[in-house]
Formats: structure tokens, C-alpha cells, sequence
């Protein structure tokens, strides 16, 4: 699919999520995003590298299981070539239904606080080729 028709695909059913609530289970993963999360107030550290889908909704409940930096509700990324935008839902079982609440924060900057354990951080997109890591 070429990148402005991904892009369109996505928007509308962000759309759709914002409209009704929750989002089709048919949208697919267009990326993997990638967050290093620390205790290094400017992120001058690794500390932590967590994969996540984009443009596919995930349970982090699913994902990262007993990792106390995630919540449990469900969550939709979305990137731009410059920012990410992460969507928030009230189900928790990868199906984001019931939207809740969003962010919007740039790529490649260093970001906080988020909260215990790790509360700094930076978002990127994965290198193409990427692979998610499933635990």
C-alpha cells in the first residue's frame, strides 16, 4: 500500500475511533515504535527499550506483563514523521474500545516526567526491517 494511502487508512480510522469510541479490528500495524524510558533526567542513558506496535491496537497488559511502568488500558499509536500520537481507550484486552483520552508529543526528544519507575524518555520510529519482539 503506498504511504499516502497507509496514512489516509489510518487517519480514517482514528476518525472512527474518536467517533464511536472504538477502533476496527482489521487495522494493521504499520510500524514499531520505540521508547526508551530512564531515571536520567536528559535521557543521556539506555535504560530501558520498549516495542510497540503502530497503528495496531495493543494491551499493555499483553505486551509487557507485570511491568509496573504500564497501565492497563488499551492503546493506538499513530506517528507522523515528526511526532507520535497515543490514544488511550478504557478496554484492556488489545480491542480499544470506549476512546478515553490522547497525547501528542514530539519524536526524538527527551520527555518526562512520566511517572515510577522510569519517568524520562524518548519515542522513535524502529529502523525499516524491524521486527516486534513479543514476551
Amino acid at each position: 500500500m503506498a504511504l499516502g494511502a497507509l496514512k489516509f487508512v489510518l487517519l480514517a480510522r482514528c476518525v472512527a475511533a474518536s467517533l464511536t469510541g472504538s477502533v476496527p479490528e482489521t487495522v494493521g500495524a504499520s510500524g514499531i515504535l520505540q521508547m526508551n524510558l530512564t531515571t536520567s533526567r536528559y535521557c543521556e542513558d539506555v535504560g530501558k527499550v520498549y516495542e510497540a506496535p503502530i497503528g495496531l491496537c495493543f494491551s499493555p497488559l499483553t505486551l509487557f506483563p507485570g511491568d509496573p511502568q504500564w497501565g492497563a488500558t488499551d492503546i493506538l499509536d499513530t506517528v507522523n514523521g515528526t511526532h507520535l500520537h497515543r490514544s488511550f481507550f478504557a478496554s484492556e484486552v488489545g480491542t480499544c474500545q470506549n476512546y478515553t483520552d490522547h497525547f501528542t508529543v514530539p519524536l526524538r526528544v527527551c520527555l518526562g516526567p512520566f511517572g515510577s519507575p522510569r519517568p524520562w524518555g524518548t519515542f522513535d520510529v524502529a529502523p525499516s526491517g524491524a521486527t516486534l519482539s513479543l514476551v
